[in-house]
């Protein structure tokens, strides 16, 4: 029997949710800027492909500046790096591995304004089990045949709702 992502009496369909993208706001309420540790800003959380990060910060004082290790572990961007001076910079992951960021400014970098995150694939997400008990065969006749909703929670929300008051009727 296949798995489903809806409960029982819908036909079972195949359950392939990815997990929906997070954006994540860089140091949150402090942003981008001197005296943030952002290794601890970073610790707990996951990162996935598809999620995005905001760097938040005054353009006058900072940039962003996406390096490769050796630059970020030396704080020594080339300058062929692509500074990114916006103030509200958004920067979506698009592949795994490790990303490396850090403020180009002098000293900023060797203050702690650097960051990185480790950029996971997406994964399923489990199917929940399907209901054991069937509802009334009087029930079922009063189904939609279409999904009306995009989740499953409000799809399963209507149907059953309609199964019951077709019990009641």
């Amino acid at each position: 029997m296949l798995s489903s992502c809806f409960p029982w009496p819908l036909p079972p369909l195949p359950c392939s949710m990815e997990l929906l993208p997070k954006r994540y706001t860089v140091g949150d309420d402090k942003g981008w800027r001197l005296e943030v540790n952002y290794t601890d800003w970073v610790h707990g959380k996951e990162f996935f492909v598809g999620d995005t990060l905001v760097f938040k910060y005054n353009a006058q004082y900072h940039n962003v500046i996406n390096v490769t290790e050796a630059e970020y572990k030396a704080c020594s961007p080339s300058q062929n790096e692509t500074r990114l001076t916006t103030g509200n910079d958004v920067i979506k992951l698009v592949s795994t591995g490790n990303y490396w960021f850090l403020c180009g400014f002098p000293t900023h970098c060797t203050q702690g304004q650097k960051l990185t995150v480790l950029v996971q694939a997406q994964t399923q997400a489990p199917a929940p089990e399907a209901a054991t008990t069937p509802p009334p065969e009087a029930s079922m006749a009063k189904l939609p045949a279409t999904l009306i909703g995009g989740s499953g929670i409000t799809f399963s929300a209507v149907v059953f709702g309609i199964a019951a008051i077709g019990l009641f009727l």
